[in-house]
């Protein structure tokens, strides 16, 4: 999926483990607290 295009993808149940999500707009996601909580924020220039 390296620099796929995914516009209207359902990614329900999808496990994005590593994925590099810098370029992605994440606009509109859903996410639990307890998937945002296991997320790994990066600074802008990583």
């Amino acid at each position: 999926l390296q620099d796929a295009i995914l516009i209207g993808a359902d990614l329900r149940g999808a496990k994005l483990k590593d994925a590099d999500l810098r370029w992605a707009d994440l606009k509109d996601i859903k996410i639990t607290q307890q998937q945002l909580d296991k997320l790994t924020v990066i600074e802008e220039d990583e």
